[in-house]
This record gives C-alpha cells, structure tokens and sequence, in this order.
C-alpha cells in the first residue's frame, strides 16, 4: 500500500434508467507524483451499463446484469499503487479490480456524469461519501492523553469555583 492519504473510499448508490447504452460514468483524478514521465495527476473511470462494467484505464469490460434497482459501490483506491478494487452490493469479493491512468491534467476532482460531463438523465445517484486518511486523521496516543488531561483540569478547575 501507499501513504495513508493516498488510500480513498467511495461509496455510492446508483440506479441505472436506460436498459440500452452507456447510462453512467464515474471517474476519480487525484495527485500523483511521478518524475519520470512529468505527469501530475492518476484517473480511474468506470462505466456501468446493464450488461457490463467499464475500466478505462485498461479497457477491461466485465459482465453483470444489473436491472432498475439501486445498487451500493464501494470502490477502495490505491494511488500510490496505481490500482484499485471495486465492490457491489455489499459483497466481499471485488468485482473487478480497476488500473489508474497517469495524464498531465493536474486536477483534483471526482465526477459522476454520463461521459460527456454531464448527468444525461441515464442513471441517479445518491449517498455520495468520500474518505481518505487526509480526511479522517487519527490521533496519535501521547496526543491523545494530553488532550483527556487538559480536559480533566479543566473540568477540576470549574468544580473548584
């Protein structure tokens, strides 16, 4: 694994509305630093369709059926690594595993759309959460018995007035 800030989550529920098609894109651009070939930023894209999910970034297609009903994605990204898996409706097994593509774009952003840029009405999306270490730091322990001491003073302070 990499650094604990280049280890991202995202979780998704979508419901896809077209039975023909390309019906929703997601893709992810983070920083990457990679000083052989200048590039600034690491992709990942998936497209679903019913019969088949996309990865761009290796051209890979894997069949699934998936109907009208919604659907819960967690997809657990490796930028560090360049790699990523990709989990549906609650199961432990990856369903597919989804390579990350170096460009020079430089941006930092997450996009759900149906390839154009835009939600074209193909899909809906909800319960939308994004997390990485940068995002939920935890305490280190002597931090964390400074800061329940000084909270124990206080609380004797304001019992001794």
């Amino acid at each position: 694994g990499g650094l604990q800030s280049d280890l991202v989550t995202l979780d998704f529920r979508f419901r896809l509305l077209d039975p023909t098609g390309r019906q929703l894109n997601v893709s992810l651009n983070r920083p990457y630093s990679d000083s052989v070939g200048g590039n600034t930023t690491i992709t990942y894209s998936l497209g679903f369709e019913t019969a088949a999910i996309f990865n761009f970034g290796n051209g890979q297609t894997s069949p699934v059926s998936l109907d009208n009903d919604w659907h819960d994605a967690r997809w657990l990204l490796d930028i560090n690594n360049k790699t990523s898996e990709l989990f549906l409706d609650g199961s432990d097994t990856p369903f597919m595993t989804v390579a990350g593509a170096l460009n020079k774009t430089g941006y930092n952003f997450l996009q759900f759309g149906d390839g154009s840029g835009t939600v074209a009405g193909h899909a809906n999306v909800t319960y939308v959460r994004y997390t990485n270490a940068e995002l939920a730091a935890v305490p280190e322990p002597a931090s964390l018995g400074l800061l329940v001491l000084s909270g124990a003073a206080l609380l004797h302070r304001r019992r001794r007035r």
